[in-house]
């Protein structure tokens, strides 16, 4: 049953993709973005998550992570929309695992749903779907900080994050657990960049497989699929 149940979530999420596809092109959701760069510096004595790409990154060192801040459906930025952090965190072997995270609630049921913000700037966001750990499933959290307080209009929001940085707590929790401490993460975009990129994350391919759900892969694999069809990509989400 639960195989046949997240079977269907997938098709109706590839269903959805392909009529956005067809007005938006190769990136139906989070169709613009800032692109950011900074750090990750992982919290000595912290709690393991069960994820051993993320529990074995050294402790109080700084690790340079890129990422890309964007708006799940674009709409104008008056408007409350999906925000949305893709970050990609260099592992201790050499790879890279992308984090997807979109805003949401903090607890139970909340941090398995969206919520629409105007801005980044005290978002809560979380991964939604749960990673598969040592010892059961685990959600990975990013909250940002509440000041200063950013614009919702991502040319104003990349201007801003070239002289101040946006600044986030990086958490996990068991679904219905406490969440607990990772690290400190630190973003800014630079000035020299473009304000968006081609640069694709994807929380399917860019994911350790012991570390994914067969069932969150037949939630998101047809959908992903859709948006990779049709252009050369190294790593592609919607995102």
């Amino acid at each position: 049953m639960a195989a046949l149940v997240s079977t269907v979530a997938g098709r109706v999420l590839e269903a959805g993709i392909a009529v956005l596809r067809s007005v938006r092109g190769s990136r139906p959701m989070h169709p613009h973005g800032v692109t950011v760069t900074g750090t990750l510096t992982p919290r000595a004595g912290r709690i393991p998550s069960g994820l051993a790409w993320l529990d074995e990154l050294e402790a109080s060192q700084p690790i340079p992570t890129t990422g890309r801040i964007s708006r799940g459906v674009g709409l104008p930025a008056a408007l409350p929309d999906i925000q949305g952090l893709a970050l990609r965190v260099p592992t201790p072997s050499g790879g890279l695992v992308d984090i997807l995270t979109s805003s949401s609630g903090l607890g139970v049921p909340g941090r398995f749903g969206l919520t629409l913000r105007r801005s980044i700037a005290g978002a809560r966001l979380s991964t939604i779907m749960p990673y598969r750990g040592a010892n059961g499933p685990v959600l990975l959290m990013l909250i940002a900080d509440a000041e200063p307080r950013l614009p919702g209009d991502l040319d104003a929001l990349a201007h801003t994050l070239t002289g101040t940085p946006l600044r986030l707590r990086l958490l996990h929790a068991s679904p219905r657990g406490r969440w607990r401490l990772v690290g400190q993460v630190e973003l800014r975009h630079d000035p020299a960049a473009a304000v968006d990129s081609d640069t694709r994350y994807d929380a399917v391919l860019s994911a350790p497989a012991e570390n994914t759900y067969a069932w969150t892969r037949r939630v998101r694999e047809p959908g992903y699929r859709l948006s990779r069809a049709g252009r050369r990509v190294a790593s592609a989400d919607e995102r």
